[in-house]
């Protein structure tokens, strides 16, 4: 269990130098640039919602399983607040007036990694039955938005936004500390005892194999919080991690 857990933290730190997370905090850069990230997650966040539906056992018949579907049940309501999100933000002119160019930019080769972390979900979700499998899946995308959330958090406090806001403010916060499942956003000693709780009803080659599937969703999440950020400044101004 501590290589795992040494693991998911490394590659907890690392994402959290992503560059959309060194261009948050920059000082220097206007909230309305900031905040031009946000329509860029409308895929991930709305394929979310279906791999939640996907996640979930049709007659659980473990507490890892119910917490699951409880988790599951919870997370796959979310997308509405980040319609909501947008709409508050006013970004919709973002994808102009015509709605096949918001499509055109969705389904762009340059928003491939946004829609490839999903599908490798959607891939991983279903090849994995096993419960621990999906429990660490949650646990890796729980890290990648708090990681996203300790930065954009205080820029939107900073505008007056973070109560305004839903699926990017408060509420979301508020939402993700009372899973079941746990949060990043509270002590990490309850994450102990999911990996614990993992570590226990996995053999020792399910072991090596779930180490690989982290590792794996980590990279494809640096890389889609690195998409995110393209737009937003010139290559060579951020290094990359």
């Amino acid at each position: 269990m501590k290589e795992l857990s040494e693991l998911i933290n490394y590659e907890r730190v690392r994402l959290s130098h992503n560059p959309l997370n060194i261009f948050l905090m920059k000082t220097t850069v206007p909230f309305e640039e900031k905040i031009s990230c946000l329509y860029r997650m409308t895929f991930f966040i709305l394929g979310f919602k279906d791999l939640m539906l996907l996640m979930r056992y049709q007659s659980p018949v473990s507490d890892l399983e119910l917490m699951l579907n409880q988790h599951s049940e919870e997370d796959s309501q979310h997308w509405h607040w980040f319609l909501k999100d947008l709409r508050c933000l006013n970004i919709d002119h973002k994808f102009g007036k015509d709605v096949t160019q918001a499509f055109a930019q969705i389904w762009s080769n340059d928003y491939f990694p946004i829609r490839k972390m999903v599908y490798k979900m959607m891939h991983y979700v279903q090849q994995y039955h096993h419960p621990a499998f999906r429990l660490l899946m949650v646990i890796v995308l729980e890290c990648g938005f708090t990681t996203f959330a300790e930065v954009m958090h205080p820029v939107l406090k900073k505008a007056g936004m973070y109560e305004k806001l839903e699926y990017f403010g408060q509420v979301h916060k508020d939402a993700e500390s009372d899973h079941q499942a746990g949060s990043y956003f509270d002590a990490e000693d309850h994450f102990g005892e999911l990996l614990s709780l993992c570590v226990n009803n996995l053999s020792e080659a399910e072991y090596l194999e779930a180490k690989a599937m982290v590792k794996a969703l980590f990279s494809d999440l640096y890389t889609m919080h690195e998409c995110f950020a393209k737009p937003m400044f010139k290559s060579s101004e951020i290094s990359v991690v």
